[in-house]
C-alpha cells in the first residue's frame, strides 16, 4: 500500500480560484501519482523512453521570438 501524500506538500501547491471539488479531485489524482512529481526539487531524472527528431530544410535559420506576458 502506497503512504498518502503528507498535507505540507500540498502546502507547495498553488491553485487559482476553482470549485471545493476540483481541488478534492487534483488532491486525489496527486495522491493517486504522487511518486512521479519531484516535491522536494532533488530526485527528478532523465530517461532514455523518448527520443524526436526535428526535420528542417538545409537552408533554415534559427527565428527568435519575442516573448510577451500579459
Amino acid at each position: 500500500m502506497v503512504e498518502p501524500l503528507k498535507k505540507h506538500l500540498f502546502s507547495k501547491l498553488e491553485v487559482g480560484e476553482v470549485d471545493k471539488e476540483i481541488i478534492i479531485e487534483l488532491r486525489r489524482l496527486l495522491n493517486k501519482y504522487k511518486e512521479i512529481f519531484d516535491w522536494d526539487n532533488d530526485t527528478i531524472g532523465h530517461t532514455k523512453l523518448l527520443k524526436h527528431k526535428i526535420i528542417i530544410e538545409d537552408n533554415a535559420h534559427p527565428i527568435c521570438f519575442n516573448r510577451k506576458i500579459k
